[in-house]
């Protein structure tokens, strides 16, 4: 692929062009995060029913929009001690390695809950991490309640990679590899507690194809088609030739474009679209300037 840091970016407040900061690129395009939250809302819908019957309250999931961060900072501002945990997305072969954390408060309250407390949920701070006994009870609690959600969003099921309150000792993905993050909110009353996905971001893109390639309704088709290579050919002008004066073409002939040198040059993208720009330079590198948006060919 070739170096695309000439790319200039037009400042359509101020008319003037702009670098494009390249420095942290986003690798889950808008559209792309779109579809994934639209998946989340179907999860946060299939999981809102057992959650409350688990819990024995009334309560709601909400859906939150996702952004894209670094692995590193992802995993710093998990509260320690938490409930963390690593989960399989699809099969051991064609699966996605996720991360879901569980607020402490709500870990401890559907924990309790187990153990035969009575009443709504206290959702306070939690301090003291999970004992084994009660990791486990949860697991065998949540793990249920999950594999719905995530069926009804993206239609794979999931297995248990690991668990750990301390997010730090599970080896998620290297720290500086992007991840998409999806937060969840539960609300109990006036109280409110997160649950939160995280997915390696590189992986969103076959995620959404293997939903869209099993038709499934998340609308991913758009989202992968955004990713999609285009190639851009700019024109600066034609000539016909006789194959007699094709074949005597030296070094130093001259072919006239009937063209003027400050005439708008045609751009065609792919094979439908046209638009015109400017030819002239961006440093060392010839570069173009857009005049008209893209319209289809004619």
């Amino acid at each position: 692929m070739s170096d695309p840091s000439f790319i200039v970016r037009a400042d359509r407040e101020k008319g003037a062009p702009a670098p494009y900061d390249f420095r942290r690129p986003q690798v889950v395009s808008d559209r792309q995060a779109g579809a994934v939250r639209r998946a989340h809302d179907g999860w946060a819908k299939a999981l809102a029913e057992p959650l409350a019957a688990g819990l024995g309250t009334d309560l709601t999931v909400e859906a939150q929009p996702t952004a894209e961060v670094l692995a590193v900072d992802f995993v710093r501002s998990r509260a320690v001690p938490g409930a963390f945990y690593l989960l399989r997305l699809g099969t051991a072969l064609e699966g996605v390695t996720l991360a879901l954390d569980v607020s402490p408060a709500l870990a401890h309250a559907l924990v309790e809950r187990e153990l035969g407390g009575g009443g709504a949920p206290a959702l306070g701070s939690a301090t003291r991490p999970l004992t084994a006994f009660e990791a486990r009870l949860l697991q065998s609690r949540l793990l249920p309640l999950f594999s719905r959600a995530f069926e009804a969003a993206w239609h794979r099921p999931i297995s248990l990679l690991g668990f750990d309150p301390d997010p730090r000792r599970l080896s998620f993905v290297e720290p500086q590899t992007p991840v998409l993050v999806g937060a969840f909110e539960v609300a109990i009353g006036e109280a409110r507690e997160t649950i939160t996905l995280a997915y390696p971001a590189a992986e969103v893109r076959s995620l959404l194809t293997d939903a869209a390639d099993d038709r499934q309704p998340l609308a991913a088709g758009p989202a992968v088609l955004d990713d999609l290579p285009v190639e851009v050919r700019a024109e600066f002008g034609r000539v016909q030739l006789s194959v007699e004066d094709l074949l005597r073409l030296a070094p130093g002939d001259v072919l006239p474009l009937h063209r003027l040198p400050d005439s708008p040059v045609a751009v065609e993208a792919g094979a439908g679209l046209r638009f015109e720009a400017d030819p002239g330079r961006n440093g060392p590198s010839l570069a173009l300037r857009i005049l008209t948006p893209p319209h289809p060919l004619r």
